[in-house]
C-alpha cells in the first residue's frame, strides 16, 4: 500500500449535495433543516468527538426528507455563515443502526450551500451533537444506493449522520511554491525518547522506522521530535507541506511514504487528532515522530476498511517542509 493516508477523510458524502429538502427559517432569518419525528428519535452513546458512537436508538429509522435535531446543546457561541468548524461526523445504516463511517472532518456553515453538511449546520453552535436522518437516494443519487455497497441499505433506507461540532477552525491557509520548501528536515538532532520507536534515515534520505522488540503500543497519542528545526511554529489552522512515512505497529508494515515523490499538503484541522496534535506547536524543518492508536486516528472502522485491523496503532515520521498561516497567502 503506497498511498497517503494524512489526508484521507469522508468527503465523497461531504460533497454530495440533497435535491428536494426545504429548510425551515428561525427567528433570525437564518435557514435551518426541520426537526422531525425520525430525528428526533435517534439516541447515541459514546463521548462527543469520539469515533467509536453507537446507534442506541430503535431502528429502522428513516425519513421522506432531510430531518435535523439537536441531541445535545454546546456552550459554545452560535455559528456564523461561512465559518468553519472541526467536528467528528459519524455514520450510521438507519436499517439496522450500524456504523458505517466515523471520522474527523472540516465543515462549512455555508448558508448558500444546498449539501447535507452545510444544512445540518445551520442554526447549530460550537459543542453541539447534532443528528440528521437523510433519505440514502438524496446522498448517493435515485437509483444509485445498492451502488454504494453499503449492507441492508434501499432505496427506501436513510442514513443516521451524527455530527459533533468540536471548535471553530480560521479559514483556509494559502499555498507555498514547491521552490520555497526545504527539502527534508534540517535542525538539531534529539536524543532518542525512550518507549517510542527508532528512525534511521540513510544517505540517500531513505527512512527506516523499528519499534523496540516486545514494546507494547501505548494507548493514547504520542509524539516526540527527532529533530528540530529553526523555522515558523506550527499553529491551528496552518497548511503543512511535508514527507511522511507510515507503518503499522504490530507487523513493521510500511503503508506509505512520500520520500522519491512530492511532498503531501494538508491542513492541521482536516486531519486525524493524533496528527494534528502531533504537528502543531512544532517548527518548520522539525522530524516529528508521531504514534497513533485508533482512538487518536481514523478509528476502527476506518482501519478496517482499509485492510488493518480494528485496532492497529500507526506510525508517522513527518518531515516538515514548510507552512502557511491562515490569514497568509504566498501564491493566489
Amino acid at each position: 500500500m503506497n498511498r497517503s493516508l494524512i489526508g484521507i477523510s469522508i468527503a465523497g458524502l461531504l460533497t454530495l449535495s440533497l435535491a428536494g429538502c426545504t429548510p425551515a427559517t428561525d427567528a433570525s432569518g437564518a435557514a435551518c433543516a426541520p426537526a422531525g419525528g425520525a430525528s428526533k428519535s435517534v439516541r447515541v452513546s459514546g463521548e462527543i468527538g469520539a469515533t467509536d458512537l453507537e446507534l442506541a436508538s430503535s431502528t429502522p429509522v428513516r425519513a421522506a426528507e432531510l430531518e435535523r435535531s439537536t441531541l445535545e446543546a454546546g456552550d459554545g457561541k452560535a455559528l456564523e455563515p461561512d465559518q468553519s468548524v472541526q467536528a467528528t461526523v459519524t455514520v450510521f445504516n438507519g436499517e439496522d443502526g450500524k456504523r458505517i463511517s466515523s471520522q474527523s472532518a472540516r465543515l462549512t456553515n455555508s448558508a448558500g450551500a444546498s449539501d447535507w453538511a452545510s444544512q445540518v449546520l445551520r442554526c447549530g453552535a460550537q459543542g453541539d451533537r447534532i443528528a440528521a436522518v437523510v433519505p440514502a437516494p438524496d446522498v448517493y443519487g435515485e437509483g444509485r444506493v445498492a451502488a454504494a455497497g453499503v449492507s441492508g441499505l434501499t432505496e427506501k433506507s436513510s442514513l443516521v449522520i451524527v455530527v459533533d461540532v468540536r471548535e471553530v477552525v480560521p479559514g483556509l491557509p494559502g499555498l507555498l511554491d514547491k521552490k520555497d520548501l526545504l527539502a527534508a528536515a534540517e535542525g538539531e538532532a534529539q536524543p532518542a525518547v525512550e518507549g517510542m520507536p527508532s528512525v534511521i534515515r540513510d544517505g540517500d534520505g531513505k527512512l527506516t522506522v523499528s519499534v523496540p522488540e516486545n514494546l507494547e503500543a501505548p494507548g493514547e497519542a504520542q509524539a516526540a521530535p527527532l529533530i528540530i528545526g529553526d523555522g515558523e511554529t506550527i499553529a491551528v489552522g496552518d497548511r503543512v507541506y511535508a514527507h511522511s512515512v507510515g507503518v503499522i505497529w504490530r507487523d513493521g508494515t510500511e503503508f506509505e511514504s512520500t520520500w522519491g515523490g512530492e511532498p503531501k499538503e494538508f491542513v492541521t484541522t482536516g486531519v486525524i487528532p493524533g496528527l494534528s496534535d502531533a504537528v502543531v506547536g512544532q517548527t518548520v524543518g522539525s522530524q516529528i515522530v508521531a504514534v497513533v492508536p485508533a482512538s487518536a486516528g481514523y478509528g476502527s472502522d476506518a482501519l478496517v476498511q482499509m485492510g488493518f485491523e480494528a485496532d492497529d496503532t500507526m506510525i508517522f515520521v513527518i518531515d516538515i517542509l514548510g507552512a502557511v498561516h491562515p490569514e497568509s497567502s504566498a501564491r493566489e
